[in-house]
């Protein structure tokens, strides 16, 4: 049937404005990002390294002054961190005051899952 269909130029650009097949590319367009993005966050979180910070000691001498300088040795010390299933509670309170004069008190509980 499609080798003795005749070409036709309406037929064709008709396909461009079908609702059904710009509803396929946008759903096919929305989900490509999505996965673009949950691996662009996959890698950014487990394999892009991070730059260290580094702390540096600023010394200001005026002249005649005496200076001594003993480096600390400091501990490393490591941060045991919980377990991503166990909630870190906390509680907040807030205030609030509106352009139109009235204010209030609020507050918020809960717990907070840290991966």
């Amino acid at each position: 049937m499609a080798e003795t269909e005749k070409f036709d130029i309406k037929k064709f650009f008709s396909g461009f404005l079908n609702p059904v097949t710009n509803a396929k590319n946008v759903q096919f367009t929305v989900w490509l990002a999505l996965l673009i993005f949950a691996g662009f966050t996959i890698w950014r979180a487990f394999f892009m390294p991070t730059q260290a910070q580094k702390q540096t000691t600023g010394i200001l001498a005026l002249p005649g002054s005496h200076i001594t300088y003993a480096p600390q040795q400091t501990q490393k010390q490591e941060v045991k961190k919980r377990p991503w299933w166990l909630p870190i509670p906390f509680v907040e309170g807030y205030g609030f005051a509106e352009s139109d004069g009235r204010t209030g008190v609020g507050g918020r509980a809960g717990g907070r899952l840290e991966f």
